[in-house]
């Protein structure tokens, strides 16, 4: 009896682990509010690593409001000192601004395999833009 209850516990919590994150509207809006200032902080790491949390930020919440960040990433695609920065930022910008492109690719969970991702990024934005002039 004991083990059966036991069984059970066990399947529902793999059940429960399973579900899709949920979150909450004051949760994103807290994210928003710190990707916000770190995207006007002096340091240059820290603004990199911001960028990449965006698209983290949206692929995992695809159809939040993003107006307030793309704004910023316009502004750091246009005046960050960094190269590096200001064409992460253009990309990211291109997408949050794409209603088309409501899914993405999955980023990875680290920021190892960062340069990687915004590669592919970068190559899905002129495959989408030579599919649009060949029509």
């Amino acid at each position: 009896m004991l083990r059966n209850v036991m069984i059970i516990l066990l399947l529902s919590a793999f059940a429960l682990a399973a579900q899709t994150p949920t979150y909450s509207e004051r949760k994103l809006k807290l994210a928003e509010r710190g990707h916000l200032a770190n995207l006007q902080s002096d340091n240059e790491a820290l603004r990199n690593s911001t960028i990449f949390r965006i698209m983290q930020l949206k692929a995992c919440v695809p159809h939040y409001d993003f107006t307030k960040i793309i704004a910023a990433l316009q502004e750091t695609s246009q005046k960050d000192p960094s190269f590096k920065n200001r064409l992460y930022a253009f990309t990211a910008c291109t997408i949050l601004s794409d209603k088309a492109l409501v899914t993405i690719p999955v980023p990875p969970q680290s920021e190892e395999g960062k340069e990687e991702y915004f590669a592919s990024l970068h190559r899905l934005l002129m495959e989408k833009t030579l599919l649009t002039q060949a029509e």
